[in-house]
C-alpha cells in the first residue's frame, strides 16, 4: 500500500461529537487521539444461488488513527473518506481525502484550515459536498472542487448537519442535530427539495446512516421509535411520508443498502442481511440474517458500511 501522507496544519477546528458517534473532550484528543479506525474493502457478487457474496477483503488504511466514512466514487476509480490528522499544536482535524484502487495512492483533496467530514461527490462530478466544522465550531455543508481550481464555498445556511444525502434533481436530506432552536431535539431528519426551498422537518430523534434508493425515490434514516427500538425507516418525498421497515438488530448501528431490496447492517463483527419488505406489522430484528463472518479482518467491531453503483464493491469500517 502506498504511504499515507499526514501534512500537520495549523489552526484546525476540532472535531464533534455527531460526527465520531462519541463524545471526547479537548483533553482528550490531546492525549489520546481520535478513536482509531480502519476501511476494508471486498469484491462483491451475487452467486449462481442467487445469493449476495464478498470475497478478498483488503485494507484500503492500515496507520493508527481515524481512517472512517467511505464514500464510493460513481465511476469505480475508488473511495471518498474522511482522515483525521494531527496538528502541530498536538489536537486533531478531519481533512478529505482520495483512494485510488489501481494506483493505491491516497490524496489530500482538502488540506484546508477547518476540519471537513462525509465526503459525497454531487452530481456532474465536478464538486463535492461535506461537512465543515467552521471557526465558530458550527457545522454547514459545503461543496468543494473534485479536482480544479475552483473555490470551495458553503452550500446552504442550515446549521448544524452531522450527515446528508442527496437524492435526485438537488433534492437533499440532512442530519440535523439538537440547537438553541431545537433543544428538546437530539436529531432531526430535515429535507430540501432544493436550496430555493425551506427546509422541512421529517423526522426526529434519527441516527447516523443515511441512504438515498432512486427506484423508490425514498431517503431511509435509523429512528428510534417509541418502543425503545431503532427502526430502519423510509421518508417518501412524495407522499411527504414515512414508512417504518423492520427493527434494526440489538447492537447494530449503521446500515447501507445493496440493491433496493437488500440491507446490509453489522452487529459486532457479523455483518447480516434484511429482505425488504414493508410488512412493518410483523417485523421483527430477527429477519436480520447472518451473512458474512468479518472476524479475520476485524477483530472488533463493524461500523460504517457502503456499496459501489455497480453492486462489485462493499466497504467497511472496523475499529481498531
Amino acid at each position: 500500500m502506498a504511504k499515507f501522507r499526514t501534512n500537520k496544519i495549523t489552526n484546525k477546528s476540532l472535531l464533534l461529537s455527531a460526527v465520531l458517534g462519541c463524545t471526547l473532550s479537548a483533553a482528550a484528543l490531546a492525549q489520546d487521539g481520535p478513536p482509531g479506525t480502519d476501511i476494508f474493502v471486498a469484491d462483491l457478487s451475487m452467486n449462481p444461488l442467487g445469493f449476495w457474496a464478498t470475497k478478498n477483503f483488503e485494507a484500503v488504511t492500515t496507520r493508527k488513527g481515524y481512517d472512517n466514512q467511505p464514500y464510493f466514487l460513481p465511476d469505480g476509480s475508488g473511495l471518498l473518506y474522511t482522515a483525521m490528522l494531527q496538528m502541530d499544536n498536538g489536537l486533531w482535524q478531519a481533512d478529505s481525502f482520495e483512494y485510488n484502487f489501481d494506483s493505491k495512492k491516497h490524496t489530500n483533496l482538502t488540506n484546508s484550515s477547518l476540519s471537513e467530514y462525509s465526503p459525497t461527490l454531487m452530481a456532474g462530478g465536478y464538486y463535492f459536498s461535506s461537512i465543515v466544522v467552521e471557526e465558530d465550531n458550527k457545522q454547514y455543508l459545503w461543496g468543494h472542487p473534485f479536482h480544479s481550481k475552483a473555490k470551495a464555498y458553503r452550500m446552504s445556511n442550515l446549521e448544524p448537519v452531522g450527515y446528508h444525502v442527496w437524492g435526485n434533481k438537488g433534492a437533499i436530506a440532512m442530519f440535523i442535530l439538537g440547537s438553541e432552536k431545537l433543544p428538546n431535539d437530539k436529531s432531526t431528519l430535515q429535507f430540501q427539495k432544493s436550496f430555493k426551498t425551506k427546509p422541512k422537518i421529517v423526522a426526529h430523534d434519527i441516527g447516523r446512516s443515511l441512504r438515498f434508493t432512486a427506484s423508490r425515490n425514498a431517503y431511509s434514516f435509523s429512528q428510534l421509535k417509541s418502543d425503545k427500538k431503532w427502526w430502519l425507516s423510509e421518508y417518501h418525498p412524495k407522499t411527504d411520508s414515512i414508512t417504518a421497515l423492520v427493527p434494526l438488530p440489538k447492537g447494530s448501528d449503521y446500515y447501507t443498502w445493496i440493491d433496493d431490496k437488500t440491507a446490509v447492517t453489522a452487529v459486532g463483527n457479523e455483518l447480516r442481511l434484511w429482505k425488504y419488505s414493508t410488512d412493518s406489522k410483523s417485523a421483527s430484528a430477527a429477519e436480520w440474517m447472518p451473512w458474512v463472518d468479518a472476524s479475520k479482518i476485524c477483530k472488533t467491531k463493524v461500523t460504517r458500511l457502503a456499496v459501489d453503483r455497480d453492486k462489485s464493491r462493499l466497504a467497511i469500517v472496523c475499529d481498531e
